[in-house]
């Protein structure tokens, strides 16, 4: 399996923000809602079905783009960045893609924060990455 990791930004990431996260390594290969004139405005389910058609890991800094609404193993993976701040979100974001931890976001559910990474995955299975 490669690190590489397919994502596409939700429109919840400020521009700044969304353009650090594209930068941040050479294995994201990133697209993003606000670029994506049919998906601007449209709802988090319409995110979700373009994601899994275009085989890309949701990013998001919204809590509800979460397992609860989206089931894991419905999908290909959802990364949630909770920042104090939303501008600490993008060096979050880096910490975590430089981690050699990345490929473990495929098919689960990502909560990432200033001090840990908690991954969901099938089964239950949760495993917990502290900075």
């Amino acid at each position: 399996m490669g690190t590489d990791l397919r994502l596409l930004l939700d429109e919840a990431i400020q521009n700044d923000v969304a353009e650090e996260i594209m930068n941040a390594s050479s294995a994201l290969k990133c697209k993003y809602v606000r670029d994506i004139p049919e998906l601007r405005s449209e709802s988090d389910a319409a995110v979700m079905a373009y994601a899994q058609q275009d085989k890309r890991i949701v990013v998001t800094t919204e809590g509800k783009f979460d397992d609860k609404s989206f089931p894991i193993c419905t999908h290909l993976g959802i990364i949630v960045i909770r920042a104090r701040s939303i501008y600490r979100a993008a060096p979050i974001f880096k910490q975590f893609v430089l981690s050699g931890r990345r490929k473990e976001a495929k098919n689960c559910v990502t909560f990432i924060n200033e001090k840990s990474v908690l991954i969901k995955c099938h089964g239950n299975h949760v495993a917990e990455i502290i900075f």
